[in-house]
Parts: structure tokens; C-alpha cells; sequence
């Protein structure tokens, strides 16, 4: 491992040689230029961390070809084009970071093949298009963070089948339509982030009352609809005010009608909720090493 050091200049090529080599660890360095291709011809490769530099370019579609592979980190460098349709290709991989780059284009549907899957994490680029409803298919899916991108259209129903769910940051995106009920049945979430997009309609009483259960249990800044999605509305119901188990008036920051109307406009926004940089210094989180 050469992790953590002050390693500057280029990845060399010469890597790719070490046919043998199953980890490659240079994250945390002052890295620069591209991702050598032939990386992608280390069969035995299990793991490799490269984020935390100042790599730049594409992501090499040979990548795609690391049959063993099961983290592959690339997360906070300066990569740019498209995610390349190949990755979909690794089908052991249980941990893929990309965020904080400057990635272009849609989301590969075919990550929702990636059967084990764990951790996805593509925030903080300038992705488009809409979310892929393939990755509700991934059954071992935890971390799900799309946030701060360009992405379009409705929040697929077909999340909800992602059962595994523990954390759903979808921040800060162009998402419009309504809040599905089917996330309501992600009941093992204990971060469900859905603000500044365009969402609006009512709020399904199963997403109101899992997400009065978060809020209770883990925190206001757990559960966060607003700011943003000025259309989003919580019914006058009786069931809703139930939902709302810490009593403060407010359902992920949505107003809750009744008798007694909250005094502020809601809760703390954003308070506690770290950005990837900060989970990139956090390594049981994500285990970026």
C-alpha cells in the first residue's frame, strides 16, 4: 500500500505487469494525468483505491474487465467523460465510488445487474438523465448517493424494492414528480435525503410515517425534504399527525396540519449531513482506505 503518502507525478503503466498484485492502494496522494488502461489486465485485482488525487480523464472501459474486482474507488479526482457501460461487467463488486468528479452523461442501467452490490456512490457530479428503475433490482444495495447532480425526471417506484436500503441521498438534483409510496417500504432507512430537487404532491402516508420514524429515532437532519420541493404538502389527517412520533409539527420538514400549526417554519436544514469529502476522512462509513 502506498496510501496516505505525498506521492506525486503519474500512475505508471508498469503496474499493469503485476499480474498477480490484489490490492492496489493510492489513495490520498497528489497523483495526476490518467488512469493507465492496462490496469485492467490485473485478473486477480480485488481491490483498487485510487481516489483521493488528482487523476484526470476518462475511466477506462478496460476497468470493465477486472474479473475479481470487488471496491473499486475512484471517488474525489478530477475524472471527466461518461461512467463506461463495462462496469456493469463486475459482477463481484460489493463497493463502487465515483463521486466528486466531473462525470458527464446518464447513469448505466446496467449497474442494476451488480447482484452484490453494496455501496454506490456517484454524487457530486454533472450527471443527467434520469435514475435508473434497474437499481431497485439490487437486493444487497445500502448506500444509494446520487446527490448533486443534473438528474431529471421522477424517482423511480422500483427503489422500493431495494430492500437493504440504509441511506437514500438523492439532494439537490432537477427530480420532479411525486414522492413514490413504494419507499415507504424501505424500512431498514436510516437517511432519506430528498431536498432541493422539484418534487411535489401530497406525501404518501407510508413515507410519512417512515420518515417521522427516522427523524425520531436518528435525528431531524436524517429525513430531509426541504428546502426546494415548495409543492410537497403532508394531508390533514389524523394519521399523519400520528406519524409525526416527536411531536414537533413537522414530517421531514413538511408543515403537518392540525389544530395546533407549528411555531417555525421547521426544522434545522442540512445539520449534520456530511458531505463526501468528510465521508471520504470517515472510513467506517464507507471503508475508503
Amino acid at each position: 500500500s502506498f496510501g496516505a503518502n505525498q506521492l506525486t507525478g503519474e500512475i505508471p503503466s508498469e503496474l499493469g505487469n503485476l499480474t498477480k498484485l490484489r490490492s492496489l492502494h493510492l489513495n490520498y496522494n497528489q497523483l495526476t494525468g490518467a488512469i493507465p488502461p492496462v490496469l485492467g489486465g490485473l485478473g486477480d485485482l480485488t481491490e483498487m483505491y485510487l481516489n483521493s488525487n488528482d487523476l484526470s480523464g476518462p475511466i477506462p472501459a478496460e476497468l470493465g474487465n477486472l474479473p475479481s474486482i470487488k471496491v473499486l474507488h475512484l471517488s474525489s479526482n478530477e475524472l471527466s467523460g461518461s461512467i463506461p457501460v463495462e462496469l456493469a461487467n463486475l459482477s463481484n463488486l460489493t463497493s463502487l465510488g465515483l463521486s466528486s468528479n466531473q462525470l458527464t452523461g446518464s447513469i448505466p442501467p446496467g449497474l442494476g445487474g451488480l447482484e452484490s452490490l453494496l455501496f454506490l456512490r456517484l454524487g457530486e457530479n454533472q450527471l443527467t438523465g434520469g435514475i435508473p428503475p434497474e437499481l431497485g433490482d439490487i437486493s444487497t444495495l445500502q448506500y444509494l448517493r446520487l446527490q448533486e447532480n443534473q438528474l431529471t425526471g421522477v424517482i423511480p417506484a422500483a427503489l422500493g424494492n431495494a430492500l437493504g436500503l440504509e441511506q437514500l441521498w438523492i439532494y439537490d438534483n432537477q427530480l420532479t414528480g411525486g414522492i413514490p409510496a413504494e419507499l415507504g417500504d424501505l424500512t431498514n432507512l436510516d437517511w432519506m435525503i430528498l431536498y432541493d430537487n422539484q418534487l411535489s404532491g401530497p406525501v404518501p402516508l407510508a413515507v410519512a410515517q417512515l420518515g417521522g420514524a427516522i427523524q425520531s429515532t436518528h435525528g431531524l437532519s436524517r429525513c430531509e425534504f426541504l428546502p426546494g420541493n415548495a409543492g410537497l404538502s403532508v394531508p390533514d389527517a389524523q394519521a399523519y399527525r400520528d406519524a409525526d412520533l416527536d411531536a414537533d409539527g413537522f414530517i421531514c420538514g413538511v408543515a403537518v396540519p392540525g389544530p395546533n400549526p407549528p411555531l417555525s417554519i421547521g426544522p434545522p436544514i442540512r445539520d449534520g449531513l456530511p458531505t463526501e469529502a468528510q465521508v471520504q476522512k470517515t472510513p467506517p462509513v464507507m471503508k475508503d482506505r
